[in-house]
Formats: structure tokens, C-alpha cells, sequence
């Protein structure tokens, strides 16, 4: 009885497996006119492909392609083969009616168009990425490996003086320009105020002097 149960649970849970995997994609058209008598598909659900045009029932319109195929047209009469990651290509996520297979590279490559269609080596520093690794053009460097050329900074500030010119894989680096010896603006204000200082302590001198004579002439 215990075995029994167990194959029937066993089975329970395959069935269920099944009805959600095919959950997944919708079966038959999901668009249509009617027209006279019959109804025509003007789009099939996601993964399906185009039986016939026109129909009784938009449940047999569209079929979901067979495994190992895809489609991401709507009205295509037939699926697209899934492709393969061959060769340098490495393997990222599996081909589904609806997509393709995703496909990446190995380590050191990278992929030569949008799709991955195919690798090639990632390019160095001093170069940056396009149909192939260029050479980073005069003015602009390339600091990382697979990054695109960005140009030197301006040294042409009145402050800052060019101490290593830039090339293909690094920038140009300044540093501030040293100030000319001599007083300085701060140090200049500060001969004005010792010249001052005399000045200042005769006029408070001289106050505190009528300050206590007035003081005394009331006393």
C-alpha cells in the first residue's frame, strides 16, 4: 500500500510538472478579424507558429513550436532552429519558444556583435573595441582592457603645468604651477597691518589720556 501511494503521489507530481510547463505557452491565435464565416489570425500567441490563416477556431490556427525551435514572429509559418554555442562560445542560458539561446565567451574574449554570433580577444589597454582592437587615436588613451578610447585632459589652465605626456594608455598628469617667490598678497596685508599697529596704539593712547582727565575733572 506504501509503495502504491508513493507512485501515485510520484505521478501527481509529474502531471502537475506537465500542466505547468505547458502553462507556459499559450496554444492558438491570439489576434483575429472575423471575416464571414471564419475567423483569421493577425498574430499567434508567443512561441507559436502560423497553421493556417483562417479557421473555425483560433485554437487551431497556431501551433507552439516543436522543442529544439523558436520563433519571435507572430505570423510565421515556421519556427527558427535554436542555435549552438560552438567553438570559444560558452553556454548562458538555454534556447525556449520564444527566445534563442544565449550564448557568451570564454575567459579573454569577448563577443564580436550583439547576438554573440562569434568571439574575439578582448582588447588591450591602448586600444578599444570595435569590429576589431584599435589602436587608441592620438589625444586619447585607454586605461582599461575592452574600453573605449576617452580623451586627454586640458592642461592648458594658467595653473597647472604638464609633468608626463599622455599616450595610448594613459593620461597626460600635471601638477600646480609654484607660485613666484616674493610677498604674497596675504603677507602683504600683513606688513600694512604691523605699519598700522603704531598708528592704531597712539590713538588708544591718546583716548585713555582725555578718557581720564575727563574722569578726574568730574571727581
Amino acid at each position: 500500500t506504501n509503495i502504491r501511494m508513493a507512485v501515485l503521489l510520484r505521478l501527481m507530481t509529474l502531471a502537475l510538472l506537465c500542466l505547468g510547463s505547458l502553462g507556459d505557452i499559450k496554444v492558438g491565435c491570439k489576434m483575429w478579424k472575423q471575416r464571414g464565416n471564419e475567423i483569421c489570425c493577425d498574430g499567434c500567441h508567443p512561441g507559436n507558429r502560423l497553421l493556417e490563416m483562417c479557421g473555425q477556431r483560433p485554437s487551431d490556427l497556431c501551433k507552439p513550436c516543436e522543442p529544439g525551435t523558436f520563433t519571435v514572429n507572430p505570423l510565421k509559418w515556421r519556427c527558427e532552429r535554436c542555435s549552438d554555442c560552438v567553438g570559444a562560445q560558452v553556454h548562458v542560458k538555454n534556447c525556449t519558444a520564444i527566445a534563442d539561446t544565449v550564448c557568451g565567451c570564454k575567459e579573454g574574449l569577448r563577443c564580436a556583435n550583439d547576438k554573440c554570433s562569434y568571439c574575439v580577444e578582448k582588447c588591450q589597454k591602448g586600444f578599444e573595441p570595435l569590429s576589431s582592437c584599435r589602436p587608441c587615436p592620438e589625444g586619447t588613451f585607454s586605461d582599461q582592457i575592452d574600453m573605449k578610447c576617452k580623451p586627454w585632459k586640458s592642461d592648458k589652465s594658467d595653473y597647472q603645468v604638464t609633468v608626463v605626456k599622455g599616450n595610448a594608455s594613459s593620461d597626460i598628469q600635471c601638477v600646480s604651477k609654484q607660485q613666484p617667490i616674493g610677498i604674497g598678497k596675504d603677507e602683504d596685508d600683513y606688513v600694512l597691518q604691523l605699519l598700522r599697529f603704531p598708528f592704531k596704539f597712539c590713538f588708544f593712547k591718546k583716548g585713555m589720556l582725555c578718557f581720564c582727565r575727563y574722569y578726574n575733572t568730574r571727581s
